[in-house]
């Protein structure tokens, strides 16, 4: 008797463990439900579903800056399809893909380019200080007497002025960054193959705000 009451409480404790490693698994969205994430990603990171097949983060170092690199591409793409979208709504006669060498400037593409690499190359510099030595470029190198508050790298004084949880607004922003990126090398591509006014960020615009009057398939409404 005793001994089949101790075959039955430890078929209950394997049991038991397996529920609660379920429980624990289904707990944090991963890229591949029910994949193992690597040790690396640990789910500390904002917008981390797991995602490094190849092991690209297994090194800390590089993982940092992993981190930062995504977060720079994800806010300038989201400008650049912003902008995209934006010309083809209001100027569709101009076509994105080729309006910057068409510039007119009495520097022409060229000296705009350089200036652009000038200010830029000031800007990078300084984000690069602050990931190397976070907080070591707070302060106005010409008006001393403004400097930042103390914050994570990568997120200047934007708290005071974003409402809501900073925590849940950067997984927020580093999706709509992903999605940005993916938007804006379809675009390009499209602007490559096709060489139209109207390419197929203005297409893709039209069948989300307007689906029933295109006709498209119903699969759109997913965009």
């Amino acid at each position: 008797m005793m001994l089949l009451s101790s075959k039955s409480a430890s078929a209950v404790r394997p049991a038991q463990a397996r529920r609660s490693v379920v429980a624990k698994a289904s707990a944090r969205p991963l890229w591949l439900p029910g994949s193992t994430p690597p040790a690396h990603l640990n789910g500390s990171l904002p917008a981390d579903f797991g995602f490094d097949p190849i092991g690209l983060g297994a090194n800390p170092e590089r993982l940092k800056w992993f981190v930062e690199s995504e977060l720079v591409h994800c806010r300038w793409a989201m400008l650049g399809v912003a902008g995209i979208l934006g010309q083809e709504i209001f100027n569709p006669s101009q076509f994105w893909y080729t309006a910057g060498a068409e510039v007119e400037s009495p520097l022409g593409p060229l000296g705009l380019l350089a200036v652009e690499f000038f200010l830029m190359h000031w800007v990078e510099v300084r984000r690069w200080q602050d990931f190397r030595n976070p907080g070591s470029v707070d302060q106005d190198p010409i008006f001393s007497q403004n400097k930042l508050a103390p914050h994570p790298v990568g997120y200047p004084g934007f708290a005071p002025f974003i409402p809501g949880d900073l925590n849940e607004l950067k997984v927020k922003e580093i999706k709509n960054g992903r999605l940005a990126m993916l938007a804006f090398i379809g675009f390009t591509m499209a602007a490559q193959v096709t060489g139209k006014v109207r390419s197929c960020a203005g297409r893709a615009w039209v069948i989300i705000g307007q689906t029933k009057t295109v006709g498209a398939p119903r699969f759109s409404h997913a965009f």
